[in-house]
């Protein structure tokens, strides 16, 4: 009797070791398992150039903005603006104009001018400029502000050049005493920036 005691007890001893060493494994596999996990966030933070737990979401779907989406939407806007003028030129560039982290756009333009915006004169207007400047709602562009104002002078239009922190620069000329009509020479930069969906001048 005491034999049989001695059996059951050690064989239940062993079920209990048996038991306890695969919690342990588990729990190894576990924590190893856990490890890696950290370490491949941790390689996808570095990747990313992120210090905390701040990556992404993959699944969600960011609207991305591009110079060829901004030429598309602006050329289907231009008969909104142009009178029947023909496009001579534009210059795209994309940034953000508001502060709020996405990616807007302005457009240069320039049309050809009629001859009725010449009034049959010799001294003809080379290019009618404007401004069209884009936002982004997170899912699509939208016509913030159209503006005809910062187009220069008659012998040179102002030119965009770039957007820098939210800053709109236009590069072009003025004159000097001695400059006639035709031919301004002095270099000039305009800045701009978008105030309330509104292109305002920074003096």
């Amino acid at each position: 009797m005491k034999k049989l005691k001695l059996a059951i007890l050690i064989l239940v001893g062993g079920i209990l070791i048996t038991s306890c060493q695969s919690q342990t494994k588990e729990q190894q596999l576990t924590q190893k398992e856990k490890e890696l996990l950290q370490r491949e966030n941790d390689l996808l933070k570095k990747e990313l150039g992120q210090s905390d737990s701040t990556i992404p979401n993959p699944t969600i779907d960011q609207f991305s903005v591009d110079k060829a989406l901004v030429k598309k939407i602006f050329l289907q806007y231009l008969p909104n603006i142009s009178d029947g003028r023909k496009l001579n030129s534009y210059t795209v560039d994309v940034g953000d104009l508001n502060g709020d982290n996405l990616i807007d756009a302005i457009v240069d333009y320039g049309l050809e001018p009629t001859s009725e915006d010449n009034g049959g004169g010799g001294n003809a207007i080379g290019e009618i400029s404007g401004l069209v400047a884009f936002t982004n709602t997170g899912n699509k562009l939208v016509i913030a502000d159209h503006s005809e104002e910062f187009g220069g002078n008659f012998g040179a239009r102002n030119q965009l050049k770039e957007i820098n922190n939210g800053v709109i620069f236009l590069e072009g000329l003025d004159y000097s005493e001695d400059d006639p009509r035709c031919c301004p020479s002095l270099k000039t930069t305009t800045k701009l920036i978008l105030r309330n969906n509104k292109l305002t001048q920074l003096k």
